[in-house]
């Protein structure tokens, strides 16, 4: 089915949908991906029906509440319910109440519970309570219900919930880089708006900040066949008012932020229509160590010559200094049932973002003054029909908007391999992107009985704009601060601006799924999708230079894909009681291609000229003028054939134990993506032109300028009127497995226990920020030496939590987080160009024994005794291992109207250790030496051991930080 077909298709499915929700009346608790429903009968002790018995539930999550009275069946109906665990309360004249805890309502799914209630004359003095059996909540979702994400994340956003996870992090979810994340909520698909050069969680789930979601699933989208994207990222729900008004504040301050937030919500008619809206504040200034320490020889006097010789003020990098993060947020949403005839979900979020210095997250240093902005809002539409008794229908309209710019700082990118660090602006500053994604779905629902069946369309389009080309700026390589004072450096520059990256992306589904009760505990749940994908890659001009030097068509490009995504599911709950419970899946999903990948192509189609030269630069940080630095011709980018987004494939499997108050569980799973981007420079020689002494190949004539290394501009080009040619190809993958185990035991009052750990792996061919990687061509193994252990590897997670609530009036937390070192390459300073290939930093170092000094290396480093006699395994070493402690303490003030009012003292990072880039250079470039070609053409590079190899190149750690605030409500 074509794209096209697939669009006509869903506004019919939507027009009908629309149609039967206006104009047939029927009760509404539809089995949905969004919503769910709990029944239920209350009976006195001989099992006779109660009539006019209250029942009161309420989101142990969210707070939202509802309440109604059993009719003269003693049934009772909770409709149009969010996924949740709720609590009950059940209170009938002449029997005593009943407290039932822990129902839990999935989408799709009606549960059913019977409450009994005793006899009692009034007065009442106690109080009956009731587990509901096999109830549980997902493994540390209590922290996130207990308010814990703000403590260990700070940006109020639903990624920081990846904190409170064992198989993510700011970096990666699942071991893949968040670019390629997907967000969900309340079943509607969000696009992700990613900071250029950020592989992190900075922006990507931008509008949807913290306070307005009850439940954050970090990992796999599950294995409904409504889940499309790559399969894992974030899933959440949003709050939802309820029948009770309910009011939550907070206000806080302490030495690294300050904000205020509050949460309104409640009936606007009763049983009827619910609402909640929000607002969020937040300045964060969290003051880091500076990068040039006092005793920071080196860096100290790059600050001098920078001011001395070329007037230029980076005194900021000798001092202590604030990053600056101010965010603002707000959300809402309208729950709103006429009658019986239809039902209708509103919802809006969104979220304004000022961040300074962004990159000095970590990595190398970076220019202060720079900045980005971001702005980020989503919108949905939910309407619900009961068609028949058991055909229902709905439409859900969604759609995303956002925009981020960065500024143009006065410094262009200058690294000095010397020290190992970065000053100046990053790499993808300025830049601009706007992006617009309206979505349309339809479906229908058949109830039989043991089978229920959904059939449904899904189609999308996204509209980008970008502006900026990484390396617009130019940038600077210098050696040590006497190539620096000297002015002997390398620098490249592009002569021109890029063309705006304008294009669309449209995606269109169809799908049947059956949702099969095999017996009581048992369900399985079969589906199929079809994805159709279409680029307007109609908008790439052809270079017809190119063409006609290469005879490669760079329009050449596949516009459209069809895929199938097949899934299976299945959850099996065992025992009289409900304590055992498997579960797992196994399922396909289609994502789509980068957007940051289409965008350079169409920017770079036509080409941009290229300025560089190695040698005397002239005046920095100004550019060098064009007799110092001529045009070596034009960078272009080009798309493989090839196009189409990545594929996921993923398993599960899990089981569950409930024990008393304990929860213990064991899951595993692997993922495999593939169809990932890759960067390939298509204009290096077809072959090697010499190697180095280590049998390294070369692609360019090398040449030394004191302790930097660089290629001869141009001799490492194929076609002499063009610089590098970015070829952009599906070829990468990734692939993660993991096996977890986890105890917890979560009480209202007492001591609330979790430890959970996981042990993974990831392994890809892919680089860090969308870095080519150096083009050896074999490692240890004999295979490819891209393909190893991934940049977001990280073996070891722990995160163990405490909560100690003796009383009504006191609660104590602690979370306690561990993971394996970051790993790293044993390679060059940044701005050493070992292979000649014209990118600096992505060259493996050859493990030399005879080297001077090496001995102690060797020593101190398994990682690289491994390696003797060979090129550096890809991240085969590691960085200390983090952890961080993070402590709570809530005090009850005052029970006020709207709540109960607390003072909460927090304290974070607590037992950090130092944190930062690690010094992953193995050798320097030796002064004293000379570079020679011998023999053979084999060129000699003077090379000496790093004796700072593994050490931080700047401590990033913040210190530890305290907040203390108000609160209201929980």
């Amino acid at each position: 089915m074509t794209s096209p077909t697939i669009l006509r298709t869903a506004l019919l499915f939507s027009a009908l949908a629309l149609l039967a929700a206006m104009s047939l009346p029927q009760e509404l608790h539809a089995q949905s991906t969004v919503h769910g429903a709990l029944a239920g009968i209350v009976v006195d002790g001989a099992g006779r029906p109660v009539h006019d018995a209250e029942v009161r539930i309420s989101d142990r999550v969210s707070g939202a509440a509802r309440r109604l009275n059993t009719g003269r069946d003693g049934a009772f109906l909770f409709g149009l319910l969010s996924p949740a665990t709720y609590d009950l309360a059940v209170e009938a004249l002449g029997f005593r109440p009943v407290r039932y805890l822990g129902v839990t309502v999935v989408a799709g799914t009606t549960p059913t519970i019977r409450i009994a209630l005793k006899t009692e004359a009034p007065p009442v003095v106690r109080i009956d309570t009731v587990r509901a059996p096999g109830a549980r909540a997902a493994p540390l979702s209590w922290l996130q219900a207990r308010g814990y994400s703000d403590l260990v994340g700070g940006r109020r956003l639903a990624s920081d919930a990846a904190l409170l996870s064992t198989i993510a992090d700011e970096e990666s979810v699942e071991g893949l880089p968040w670019r390629f994340a997907d967000l969900m909520v309340d079943g509607a698909r969000l696009g992700a708006l990613n900071a250029p050069g950020d592989p992190g969680s900075l922006t990507t789930a931008l509008a949807l900040p913290m306070r307005g979601l009850s439940e954050v699933r970090v990992g796999g989208m599950g294995y409904d066949i409504e889940a499309g994207g790559s399969g894992v990222g974030l899933n959440v729900l949003s709050l939802r008012g309820g029948g009770i008004s309910s009011f939550r504040g907070a206000t806080f301050g302490g030495n690294s932020d300050i904000g205020a937030a509050i949460v309104l919500g409640g009936a606007i008619q009763r049983d009827t229509a619910h609402a909640v809206v929000g607002i969020d504040y937040q300045r964060s200034a969290v003051t880091r160590p500076a990068w040039f320490l006092a005793d920071d020889a080196e860096g100290t006097r790059i600050v001098d010559i920078a001011r001395d010789s070329f007037a230029t003020n980076l005194d900021a990098y000798r001092l202590e200094t604030p990053r600056l993060e101010e965010r603002s947020s707000g959300f809402g949403r309208l729950d709103w049932q006429l009658g019986d005839r239809y039902a209708i979900s509103m919802r809006a979020a969104g979220s304004r973002l000022v961040v300074s210095d962004p990159p000095l997250l970590g990595g190398t240093a970076t220019g202060f003054g720079s900045w980005q902005e971001a702005n980020a809002a989503q919108l949905s539409l939910d309407v619900l029909s009961r068609v028949t008794p058991r055909v229902s229908a709905e439409i859900r309209l969604s759609g995303d908007v956002s925009d981020m710019s960065s500024n143009r700082p006065s410094v262009a990118p200058t690294a000095f391999a010397g020290r190992g660090v970065t000053v100046g602006a990053a790499p993808a500053e300025p830049s601009r992107e706007q992006l617009t994604a309206p979505r349309v779905s339809a479906m229908a629902h058949w109830n039989l009985g043991v089978h229920r069946l959904k059939f449904g369309v899904v189609a999308s389009t996204s509209r980008q704009e970008s502006q900026g080309t990484a390396g617009a700026l130019g940038s600077f390589a210098f050696g040590d601060t006497q190539d620096f004072a000297a002015g002997q450096g390398s620098w490249r520059g592009l002569a021109g601006n890029a063309n705006s990256g304008n294009f669309s992306l449209s995606e269109a589904s169809a799908f049947a799924q059956d949702a099969w009760t095999v017996s009581d505990g048992f369900a399985v749940t079969l589906g199929v999708r079809v994805d159709n994908q279409k680029v307007a890659a109609g908008d790439i001009e052809l270079n017809s230079d190119w063409l006609a030097q290469t005879g490669l068509d760079n329009t050449a490009v596949s516009a459209a894909r069809t895929r199938v995504a097949p899934r299976i599911g299945f959850r099996w709950v065992l025992g009289d009681t409900r304590a055992w419970v498997l579960e797992g899946g196994a399922g396909v999903y289609n994502g789509l291609p980068d957007r940051r990948d289409i965008g350079e192509a169409l920017a770079l189609d036509r080409g941009v000229d290229v300025r560089s030269a190695v040698g005397t630069l002239g005046s920095w940080p100004a550019a060098p003028n064009t007799l110092v630095a001529p045009s070596r011709g034009r960078t272009i980018t080009v798309i493989g054939p090839g196009l189409e987004g990545p594929r996921t494939r993923r398993f599960t499997f899990g089981v569950l134990r409930e024990i008393g108050d304990w929860n213990a569980y064991v899951k595993g799973g692997y993922r495999q993506t593939d169809f990932l981007s890759r960067r390939r420079d298509i204009n290096l020689p077809a072959s090697a032109s010499g190697a180095d002494q280590y049998g390294r190949p070369l692609y360019g004539a090398l040449q030394q300028l004191g302790t930097l290394v660089a290629a001869v501009p141009g001799s490492n080009r194929r076609f002499a009127n063009f610089d590098a040619v970015t070829a952009i190809e599906m070829t990468g993958y990734s692939e993660f497995w993991n096996v977890t185990a986890g105890l917890e035991r979560v009480v209202e009052q007492g001591l609330s226990l979790g430890l959970h750990y996981t042990y993974s792996r990831t392994q890809d061919n892919l680089a860090a920020g969308q870095q080519t990687l150096a083009p050896l061509q074999v490692g240890i193994d004999g295979g490819e030496w891209s393909d190893g252990r991934a940049d977001t590897d990280a073996p070891h997670r722990v995160i163990a939590a405490a909560e100690w609530s003796p009383n009504q009036v006191l609660r104590i937390g602690a979370i306690f987080r561990l993971r394996s070192g970051t790993p790293y390459t044993a390679g060059f300073r940044d701005g050493v160009d070992a292979n000649g290939d014209g990118v600096a930093g992505n060259d493996p170092a050859f493990v030399d024994a005879s080297l001077p000094g090496m001995d102690a290396l060797l020593a101190a480093n398994a990682c690289l005794r491994n390696a003797v006699g060979t090129f550096a395994e890809r991240n085969s070493c590691s960085g200390e291992i983090s952890h961080r402690l993070d402590l709570r303490a809530a005090f009850r003030v005052a029970n006020l109207t709207g709540g109960p009012l607390d003072l909460v003292i927090d304290a974070m990072d607590v037992l950090a250790g130092a944190t930062g880039r690690v010094d992953g250079a193995l050798n320097l470039v030796d002064r004293t030496g000379t570079l020679a070609v011998g023999v053979g053409g084999v060129t000699q590079v003077p090379l000496v051991v790093n004796p700072n190899f593994g050490a931080l190149l700047a401590d990033r750690s913040p210190g530890i930080l305290f907040r203390v605030g108000l609160r209201i409500g929980r």
